[in-house]
């Protein structure tokens, strides 16, 4: 607490779960901070005036109490503590392991309490603009999730453009917040949800290619759409075995690439041409923010390519620039 922030803050803070050691029962605000005061040795003027609410803590004061209870000097002058129960799913892939996965966890929970902290202090009221949360229902899942993305691409007002920042997007229009984060490898990224709060976050690697942070994130927004509140742990080997999975990343195709943009920017690339080729791809993909992989198989999905082409591309060793 810097000077000019009023003593009866920090009483709140040392009586908080967040500054007060696990000894110290609630409901005992003055008693923690004389307590606190005698700790860091206050004079006896100084902690009288302190209880009357008539001085204010000094910095170098602050800095003691802080590695007194073991927090930050940002976290003492807080009126309370955010407590944010999310339900994290997170998508991975197979050998990564669980200590991998729990610092991702962690990196994305500190993120978003700090943001809610600052908006608390601020008394910021972040507007959230949810999507409408949609059941999976039986038949198809593509089939579903080709009728639904329409109607977000609708709802943002893209019509059939490119989607070209999709972070900024669902901020601005959704309220996400979406933090970009070199993490571990394996970690595509965590998305995570509150019911309660109306908070949605995810966390993108930024170790990844800016094509694959837009393809996970479109993905999420499926998940969003289809069954925000359901807990799961996404792997990518089990993709046949889980329906929401398939049916978040046929959203997430749909989304990013829409079946009649598609077809009219093919259209154009292979003018000349009999067949489908590797500057075909690169063209699309780029035009798209997509990875060469998803654009082919995107193109498999809508009867534009054979299937196979990829495996057939990838044989020949494959599509560089």
């Amino acid at each position: 607490m810097v000077k000019g922030v009023p003593v009866s803050a920090l009483e709140r803070v040392l009586a908080s779960d967040v500054a007060r050691p696990p000894s110290l029962g609630s409901g005992r605000c003055a008693h923690g901070a004389i307590r606190g005061a005698s700790k860091i040795e206050f004079d006896q003027t100084t902690r009288v005036a302190i209880e009357k609410g008539n001085c204010r803590v000094e910095m170098n004061e602050l800095r003691r109490l802080a590695r007194l209870y073991g927090v930050s000097v940002n976290a003492l002058p807080r009126q309370e503590a955010v407590h944010v129960a999310l339900v994290l799913r997170f998508r991975r892939l197979p050998d990564a392991d669980d200590e991998v996965a729990d610092e991702s966890v962690k990196i994305i929970s500190r993120f978003a309490k700090a943001e809610v902290d600052l908006e608390n202090l601020l008394r910021i009221k972040r507007t959230k603009n949810f999507h409408s949360e949609q059941q999976i229902l039986c038949g198809d899942v593509k089939v579903q999730a080709e009728q639904d993305a329409p109607e977000l691409r609708q709802r943002f007002g893209l019509g059939n453009a490119p989607i070209k920042d999709i972070a900024t997007l669902l901020e601005m229009e959704w309220g996400v917040r979406v933090y970009v984060r070199r993490v571990d490898l394996h970690i595509s990224g965590l998305p995570a949800y509150d019911e309660a709060l109306g908070l949605c976050i995810m966390l993108l690697n930024a170790n990844h290619s800016k094509e694959c942070r837009t393809q996970f994130a479109a993905h999420q927004c499926g998940r969003l759409v289809l069954n925000r509140n359901k807990p799961s742990i996404l792997h990518t080997d089990k993709a046949a075995n889980d329906r929401a999975k398939r049916c978040a990343d046929a959203f997430g195709n749909a989304l990013l690439m829409p079946p009649r943009a598609v077809m009219q920017k093919l259209s154009k690339a292979i003018i000349g041409s009999d067949k489908l080729a590797h500057r075909h791809v690169i063209v699309l993909a780029r035009f798209f923010d997509v990875t060469y992989e998803a654009m082919v198989r995107r193109l498999e999905e809508i009867a534009l390519a054979r299937i196979g082409t990829w495996e057939r591309f990838h044989e020949s060793g494959g599509i560089t620039d």
